[in-house]
């Protein structure tokens, strides 16, 4: 999954995004109640041009871009973050 996100505009959803670190925990709840968290396992910043960031994974992970720095649109940060409980997977027989 990806969420883009303005960091200084629009109601700046993630005007605070830089400060996540590796190990921070990411909680995403889905309109039935339904807590998925994920774990950041990286941060990096890419140029505009770099779209393979948003590109299919064989991995269950969450990948978070917005603009960088604040008021720029000069690059792109991007937080990469692994599914740690996968509540929301069906259940297998």
């Amino acid at each position: 999954m990806v969420i883009s996100g303005h960091r200084t505009t629009y109601s700046h959803p993630f005007y605070n995004v830089n400060e996540l670190t590796v190990g921070d925990p990411v909680t995403l709840t889905s309109p039935d109640g339904t807590k998925n968290i994920y774990l950041v396992s990286e941060t990096r910043v890419v140029e505009p041009t770099a779209v393979e960031v948003v590109s299919n994974t064989p991995d269950d992970r969450l990948t978070l871009t917005t603009c960088n720095p604040r008021y720029s649109a000069a690059q792109r940060l991007i937080v990469v973050a692994k599914l740690y409980n996968p509540s929301a997977a069906p259940a297998h027989s």
